[in-house]
């Protein structure tokens, strides 16, 4: 049903499947050929986006005669701070440059179809880094016969800096343009490569999650939009800050760069060496710039401001603890500290609240940790996470719209499904880190395919090495049917969709090595999410002058005594 109907315009490109040529109109590629796949690498969707471009909307690309050699990533974005992983030349997997603006096709060498769905890939990073560049997609080709994108886009000042100055002389949330561009190249090209232009359904991971769902905010008024579906992995905190507030961080980077006493200040950032850019004292992200976003994320989802699409959702079971919760919190006034660095505005009375809800709670103690330090990672993997995703679906199924009276088709409005990724890893149990945020990525990627960090329980004949089919052939069955259950692994559960009572009713599947399985989110779970629900909406918007950030008290005294069982 939600699969979208034949294109009313046909794509210009001209379909060449299984050919490792493709003519795009404005460049010739020649691809190469690579255990059974075919790819074309470092392909431009823009133009360069250096001097005047820096701070501007992405250009198209240039137009060029000769065919060129496409088997080479290009350059990935340069990272925020100088610091990053990304800028450290550690490994050769990337390289970093300002001309960066590259996307890369992956396609079955022998493809039985001329019109193959496609995985539009969208990689995290926090809109700081291009942290999760350069994956190979082989096993997804090969597996699902689909087609995978993968594409670079802006970050930290060149892609967020929010400024009157910018909006005047170039252009605001040009990162979030940056996946624009992409995409309808994508919608565009497509077909050239044997994809199907109108079966591309979004893929994003943390920062990139949250993307898809700014994309779906994007495309608000689009009857038809250049995606069919969505699936948003440990994604939703993103801060998004007004005019007033981007205009403190833009005057940050020109006191960085020394540009705050030029007459045309985004003159001398643009003449600025890319590196004297990079900076840790001065933050950015996607703004409300009154256009593609005239309100902060969660406020749009509520108003059914957002393309009705089918969409997956989920999180890891442990997201806060690896790369966000200090891992040396004691004490609850450590906890207090990291947690008012997040949200400057809780008042003493939220804060006791959390304490009630996360702080105070018992957690397993781990010898290198501090001993309030699980604690403090379920507080932040829940309020800025996993009951953000919660918000969002809620938001989905309360802008459902009904089936015309009489009819017999069921509901019109587009199905979400929800998941918690549960399996466990022994050293990463032992250490504490639980599973972590995007740790599923080695299973639905394979181990050996992303950042050579995997698990070693998900190598070959590890324990978690089943756990791979079952992620893979959902995921897989959705890009193609926009439904995980029609191609879903052998003896795997029917994923049943988002539905029932919002307290304790709310059905998602949970994934376990062996014992996958649909469950209800506990009641004291969704009760501690409304609870802090003021919290998740200041981490998506940050308070201003006396403004505070209130918690329920009543919610947060219903979780305590609520149930925490997740029986189905």
């Amino acid at each position: 049903m939600w699969k979208t109907i034949v294109s009313l315009l046909a794509a210009a490109s001209v379909v060449n499947a299984g050919s490792p040529f493709v003519d795009l109109g404005y460049s010739k590629y020649e691809g190469v050929r690579e255990n059974g796949v075919l790819k074309w690498l470092g392909m431009r969707y823009a133009d360069k986006p250096t001097g005047n471009n820096r701070f501007a909307a992405p250009q198209d690309p240039p137009k060029s005669e000769e065919v060129i050699k496409a088997d080479k990533f290009g350059a990935i974005c340069p990272p925020q701070t100088p610091d990053d992983y990304t800028a450290q030349g550690k490994t050769d997997r990337f390289r970093v440059d300002e001309d960066c603006l590259y996307i890369s096709v992956f396609a079955p060498e022998n493809p039985r179809s001329t019109r193959l769905p496609v995985m539009f890939f969208i990689q995290g990073g926090s809109f700081k880094s291009n942290s999760n560049s350069n994956w190979n997609p082989e096993n997804l080709v090969k597996d699902g016969e689909i087609i995978v994108v993968l594409f670079n886009y802006r970050v930290g000042p060149t892609g967020f800096a929010h400024s009157d100055e910018i909006k005047r002389k170039g252009a605001l949330n040009a990162g979030i343009l940056d996946i624009k561009k992409a995409l309808e190249w994508t919608k565009d090209h497509i077909a050239a490569f044997g994809g199907d232009s109108d079966q591309i359904v979004l893929n994003g991971i943390s920062a990139g999650g949250t993307a898809s769902a700014l994309l779906m905010v994007v495309y608000r008024d689009t009857k038809r939009p250049p995606f069919a579906g969505a699936i948003i992995e440990s994604g939703g905190w993103v801060t998004m800050r007004n005019m007033k507030q981007g205009e403190e961080q833009y005057e940050c980077l020109l006191n960085a760069t020394k540009c705050t006493d030029n007459i045309d200040t985004l003159a001398c950032l643009r003449s600025k060496p890319e590196p004297e850019l990079r900076t840790s004292g001065c933050w950015f992200d996607p703004g409300i710039d009154d256009q593609m976003f005239p309100k902060p994320l969660l406020d749009m989802f509520s108003d059914g401001a957002f393309a009705k699409v089918p969409t997956i959702m989920g999180f890891c079971n442990n997201e806060g603890t690896k790369y966000v919760a200090p891992q040396d919190t004691d004490t609850a006034e450590q906890a207090h500290t990291y947690l008012k660095k997040q949200d400057g505005a809780l008042t003493r009375g939220s804060l006791d609240i959390l304490d009630d809800l996360y702080i105070n709670r018992p957690a397993p103690y781990y010898s290198k940790s501090g001993r309030k330090w699980r604690q403090t990672a379920d507080a932040i993997g829940d309020i800025g996470t996993n009951c953000i995703v919660y918000e969002l679906q809620n938001s989905i199924v309360k802008n459902a719209v009904a089936p015309p009276r009489g009819s017999s088709s069921g509901d019109l409005s587009p199905p979400t499904w929800n998941y918690r990724y549960a399996v466990t890893d022994e050293d990463d149990e032992n250490a504490g880190y639980g599973t972590w945020h995007i740790v599923e990525q080695y299973a639905l990627w394979g181990p050996n395919n992303t950042d050579n960090g995997a698990p070693p329980s998900y190598l070959p004949k590890g324990a978690n090495e089943g756990i791979a089919p079952v992620i893979r052939k959902y995921w897989l069955s959705f890009v193609k049917q926009l439904d995980p259950n029609k191609e879903r692994d052998a003896g795997s559960p029917e994923w049943k969709t988002w539905s029932g009572a919002e307290d304790g009713q709310r059905q998602r599947l949970v994934f376990i090595t062996g014992k996958t399985k649909m469950e209800r989110m506990s009641q004291r779970r969704s009760l501690s999410c409304r609870a802090t629900r003021e919290m998740s909406v200041a981490l998506g918007h940050p308070r201003e002058g006396s403004q505070t950030t209130d918690l329920d008290g009543k919610l947060a005294r219903d979780a305590k005594g609520a149930s925490d069982s997740m029986d189905y």
